[in-house]
């Protein structure tokens, strides 16, 4: 008989943890960041600006940010990452591309820690060289 109602009981119990699951969805934030042409951009219409937050402990993104119409620069940035994926013992930076008639044509010179270790307060900035072809 105790059994059965447990048995009974499964499918209800199974509900519960489903509903749990979903409530303990990302949390979402963002990180603001400026990317900072060396020099004044000219840049054609189809160019597109690709900003990276990589876990390089894992060597995956996080997150991605792409922005159209350029002018000749600084660019604000913002990227949306989910907080739940930041682990306080890996490392983190970001990247920017610029990419026109499809193919590179700036890049940051060096990745931008972030979040984690002994990254320095204030604005993060993202320096963007033109690549030598």
């Amino acid at each position: 008989m105790v059994a059965l109602h447990m048995l009974r009981s499964l499918p209800l119990l199974a509900m519960l943890v489903l509903l749990g699951a979903c409530a303990s969805g990302p949390r979402f934030a963002t990180l603001d960041a400026r990317v900072v042409p060396t020099t004044p951009l000219e840049l054609p219409a189809d160019a597109e600006l690709r900003v990276t937050l990589e876990d390089v402990s894992q060597a995956t993104v996080i997150a991605e940010s792409i922005y159209t119409r350029l002018d000749a620069g600084p660019y604000d940035v913002a990227l949306r990452y989910d907080a739940n994926a930041i682990d306080d013992d890996h490392a983190y930076v970001l990247r920017a591309q610029v990419r026109a008639d499809g193919r590179s044509t700036h890049v940051s010179p060096e990745p931008v820690p972030v979040l984690t270790g002994d990254v320095p307060p204030g604005v993060i900035e993202i320096p963007l060289e033109t690549m030598n072809h």
